[in-house]
């Protein structure tokens, strides 16, 4: 389930910025995390973004 989420959070911050999309599967070190930017995606457009990753 963590990895559908990752795959997920990932998927959409590549739709939104692909230069910001950052592959979690490798961190090391520990780092504080980020407050998330504000991606401007509607409620609609991130539920067709969940809905076209489960298929």
């Amino acid at each position: 389930m963590q990895n559908l989420h990752r795959d997920i959070n990932q998927e959409a911050a590549r739709r939104v910025h692909p230069a910001r999309a950052v592959d979690t599967t490798r961190r090391t070190e520990f780092r504080e995390p980020k407050r998330p930017e504000p991606t401007g995606l509607s409620r609609a457009e991130l539920r067709k973004i969940v809905i076209d990753l489960i298929g």
